[in-house]
């Protein structure tokens, strides 16, 4: 997930030009899962191997918005060249 998670925020960064994108991303990723997701999924059978922060769910859903964006990537990198450093 950690991989997959940084083509997301990296895309978010070139194409921005903020950083601040990819900083408000992984804060609302920390509240949603483990201030609001886990605490209302009942630790209950398998469900943890599901749910949670490091459950297949999470994975799954991050790896295939991964895909998606790093097909978009030369989006991403034009628009980082367009940007004055």
């Amino acid at each position: 997930m950690v991989i997959a998670d940084s083509y997301i925020l990296g895309w978010l960064r070139l194409k921005s030009g903020s950083l601040w994108t990819a900083c408000v991303l992984h804060a609302s990723h920390n509240l949603f899962i483990q201030a609001i997701f886990d605490r209302i999924t009942a630790p209950a059978g398998r469900a943890l191997y599901v749910t949670t922060e490091f459950g297949a769910g999470l994975v799954l859903t991050v790896g295939a918005f991964a895909l998606y964006l790093w097909t978009r990537r030369q989006e991403a990198s034009a628009t980082a060249e367009a940007v004055p450093q």
